[in-house]
């Protein structure tokens, strides 16, 4: 390999060298399957730079795998895509209450695990609401949280 990486280091050219070498290592002379193409690094760096999904470091929590993180990223999508709805009610009773703290913990977990940092945050702020028994506050945020959310699912289809 003659390519070189610089110091300190760019994640995003990492991955552009790691897949032209992986490309050049890979390629029979006789392949009809072109493994690196610009298409592809427009791809990437789109893949990189969406806002409500950082994907650079979801892709470092998936240990650069970039087909764990989309296993991750279309498991979130088909777990939580009704999760406004079911927090939409205020859970005024211990068991929902209970069942509510908890779906929160879940989705934020995975949201900072994700890149979902925008998300996270609304979510940190609706557990604070929910503890505080704070039903106005929660019901505006559950508001920025679907909104949210939508635009986490359409960055999730974009790289899924």
């Amino acid at each position: 390999m003659e390519m070189a990486l610089t110091k300190p280091l760019d994640v995003e050219q990492f991955y552009m060298t790691l897949l032209n070498y992986i490309h050049h290592e890979t390629q029979k002379p006789d392949d009809d399957i072109v493994l690196f193409r610009p298409d592809i690094k427009e791809e990437l760096k789109s893949l990189l730079t969406l806002k409500s999904l950082n994907a650079r470091d979801g892709l470092e929590m998936a240990k650069g795998d970039i087909t764990v993180y989309k296993n991750i990223l279309d498991m979130f999508s088909k777990t939580y895509y009704d999760s406004a709805d079911v927090l939409s009610t205020y859970p005024h009773e211990k068991e929902t209450y209970e069942k509510s703290k908890k779906l929160l913990m879940q989705i934020k977990e995975l949201t900072e695990l994700i890149g979902a940092y925008p998300l996270a945050r609304i979510i940190a702020l609706l557990e604070e609401n929910l503890l505080l028994e704070n039903e106005n506050e929660y019901h505006k945020l559950i508001d920025k949280y679907r909104i949210e959310l939508r635009q986490v699912l359409y960055s999730i289809e974009f790289i899924v």
